[in-house]
């Protein structure tokens, strides 16, 4: 977004009295398209387009909430940062609505238009694909590998170990 155009946007906000929850909102949006996105740039842009959107819409009955999870919703799948890259766009935006607006489970259902066992699913695979990426688990699922057959624990009963 320009310069230009965020002026616009914040100019439409301050000169029209019913606008000024939008105005409020401005930086709740931000900072929540600021948590999502790759940068500053696109967090700036997808702020932009929230509001934008909000203001062209006359969109007075948004509240901050749903203004930011326009804002998630629109920067998990337009230019997701680091910690969100690496999962499934679906995926993504499921664990985005939970960790970053405070989301149940039951109203990211609704909002995504699916079920609750779809969504647990769906945050599940984008925190292990995550993990993944960071490599804190192995492709396998498995956080640790099993120990090796011949393994034998002075702890264990079964091996006919004592306690000391």
């Amino acid at each position: 977004m320009t310069a230009a155009a965020a002026l616009r946007i914040v100019v439409a906000m301050t000169a029209d009295p019913g606008l000024a929850g939008l105005w409020n909102s401005a930086p709740h949006v931000y900072g929540a398209a600021l948590a999502v996105s790759a940068d500053e740039g696109a967090a700036a842009g997808v702020a932009g387009r929230v509001l934008r959107r909000a203001v062209g819409e006359r969109d007075t009955a948004a509240d901050r909430r749903l203004l930011v999870e326009r804002a998630i919703r629109l920067g998990s799948r337009s230019a997701p940062g680091p910690g969100f890259a690496a999962m499934h766009v679906d995926d993504r935006e499921a664990v985005a609505l939970a960790r970053l607006g405070g989301y149940s489970v039951a109203e990211i259902a609704t909002r995504l238009g699916t079920s609750s066992a779809d969504v647990k699913a769906r945050m599940l695979r984008g925190l292990q694909s995550a993990a993944r990426s960071q490599g804190l688990i192995a492709d396998s699922g498995r956080r640790t590998p099993p120990p090796p057959r011949d393994f034998e624990s002075a702890a264990s009963p079964a091996r006919g170990a004592r306690g000391s």
